[in-house]
């Protein structure tokens, strides 16, 4: 393109190490083969370049898991100098840690929280991991109690995995308004390796929507 513009929003990748193994991930080592964990000299100078633009865009912190990074509050610090508003695109997990949960607020830190729904079941059939149910909860009340801003939700939706849960997941949002400022819900896209993941049904945007 050789209009000159700026971007609206940034993903930046802090790892694609993860604390999660999701079998519909490929954002992972597992999935790209080699392990990317980028110093912190990196984000300085990143982040001094998106800094100088204006408007500033919305960044997003990406991965892999990005708190698993034991730098990430540094890393969130650094985009802050810049006048930017890291927000952190994460599973959740690290922050049913309550006092990890208590730095990350004081640090400014802002989530894209992914949250399925509200049964065990869901990330036992969805990610292989039925135990996530309780430490996102957790991590959802540790937020609640420390943070002073809001928070969005991201969802996967299957049909045959979640979709019954999806409008108790939308009333969890409305009532917890004080906590959750948007919900986005996206489709199950099918990119996993044959034999490690099984949909019963195809979920397509037009699903989501219905």
């Amino acid at each position: 393109c050789r209009v000159d513009h700026q971007p609206n929003m940034v993903f930046l990748d802090v790892t694609n190490r993860c604390n999660m193994n999701c079998p519909i991930c490929i954002a992972t080592i597992r999935g790209m083969g080699f392990d990317f964990t980028p110093p912190l000299e990196y984000f300085e100078k990143i982040f001094a370049h998106i800094g100088r633009m204006n408007p500033k865009p919305m960044v997003e912190l990406f991965g892999g898991e990005p708190l698993v990074r034991k730098d990430i509050l540094e890393i969130i610090a650094i985009g802050r100098r810049n006048g930017l508003k890291p927000r952190v695109v994460t599973n959740g997990l690290a922050l049913a840690d309550e006092e990890f949960c208590r730095q990350f607020c004081e640090a400014g830190g802002r989530a894209r929280f992914g949250f399925d729904g509200r049964s065990p079941d869901i990330y036992e059939k969805l990610r292989n991991n039925r135990g996530a149910y309780e430490k996102k909860m957790k991590a959802l009340e540790n937020l609640k109690k420390y943070s002073r801003r809001r928070h969005a939700i991201i969802s996967c939706a299957a049909y045959g995995i979640n979709d019954q849960y999806l409008a108790d997941l939308i009333q969890y949002c409305h009532d917890n308004r004080d906590l959750i400022s948007e919900v986005g819900i996206i489709p199950l896209t099918e990119n996993w390796e044959e034999g490690t993941f099984t949909a019963a049904v195809h979920t397509t945007m037009e699903d989501v929507e219905k």
